[in-house]
């Protein structure tokens, strides 16, 4: 089977140790600016700042607010979402000069389309940042220059009428090189975790001589 791609390094490293191989390819929010034309005028500095799902008592008295959580969102038809998303983000492009967010689907596609975002999570450990949190320029654009190649290869075999093994193959091939380097991450970050020696055995020693006494009831 070809080697699925992840954005999260824990899918990855699941996946790898089941023996199914997978890659680190990022978010595909990294790519939206490919749907977005470049405007020919950004917002000055003295435009607005938005704030995306940014606790109340972080928000100047002015500030303009968005949220992205909507139940809303589950009753309507996907081609709605999509549309309303867009609409969202051609509003932060063409009316604000920044954004600031909690959110990581709100920083990740408001990079792609060349906002300032100043990403403030609330747990900057959340395992779904890994490999995406404080990139640089560089490795963000790599990310979505690696995800947009690979695409482009696929899409054009697929509009081209290839059959679905030759896809595949040719998919396996893309990623051969991303799967080894993710094989070889995960080896030796299981190295480097398997445990000391005789750790069992002192286990062992402890719970034998372990005296358990009986409480006082209140």
């Amino acid at each position: 089977e070809p080697g699925p791609a992840f954005d999260s390094w824990l899918t990855v490293d699941i996946l790898l140790s089941v023996g199914v191989p997978a890659f680190f390819s990022g978010c595909m929010t990294t790519t939206v600016s490919n749907v977005f034309p470049d405007l020919a005028e950004r917002p000055g500095a003295n435009a607005p700042v938005a704030y995306v799902d940014v606790p109340p008592e972080s928000v100047p008295a002015d500030g303009v607010t968005y949220k992205h959580s909507d139940d809303k969102v589950r009753f309507r038809s996907f081609a709605t979402n999509v549309y309303n998303a867009m609409e969202l983000l051609e509003t932060y492009r063409r009316k604000h000069s920044a954004m600031v967010t909690s959110r990581l689907h709100a920083w990740l596609p408001g990079r792609s389309i060349g906002i300032a975002v100043d990403f403030q999570p609330k747990n900057r450990s959340d395992i779904r940042f890994a490999g995406l949190i404080d990139t640089t320029d560089a490795e963000f654009n790599a990310i979505r220059d690696g995800i947009n190649a690979k695409l482009e290869r696929v899409m054009t075999a697929i509009l081209s009428g290839e059959k679905p093994a030759a896809v595949y193959a040719l998919w396996r091939a893309l990623t051969a090189d991303d799967v080894a380097a993710a094989e070889r991450r995960h080896t030796a970050t299981s190295a480097a975790l398997a445990p000391v020696g005789g750790v069992a055995d002192d286990v062992a020693r402890a719970v034998a001589t372990t005296t358990t006494r009986a409480g006082t009831q209140r």
